[in-house]
């Protein structure tokens, strides 16, 4: 556990070991979420698209889609 002072500016300095344990180095960005009290940092993806792939997987069950395709085709 790290524990840093806020600069003036609003600045806070990551210490090394953090940016080494996630590969972080001088340049990267973070992107940043809070809940409630808490801040989550974590580095931006490089590739969005690759990041969110497959982050859906497991929401619906395994017939879901075709279930749902096949209602379309019936008359009510």
């Amino acid at each position: 556990m790290a524990i840093e002072t806020i600069s003036p500016t609003g600045e806070i300095k990551l210490p090394e070991d953090i940016l080494l344990a996630i590969g972080l180095k001088p340049g990267d960005e973070l992107i940043m979420v809070t809940r409630g009290d808490h801040i989550i940092m974590a580095p931006k993806p490089k590739d969005w698209e690759k990041s969110i792939l497959g982050i859906g997987k497991g929401l619906y069950g395994e017939n879901y889609l075709q279930e749902e395709r096949d209602s379309w085709d019936r008359k009510e």
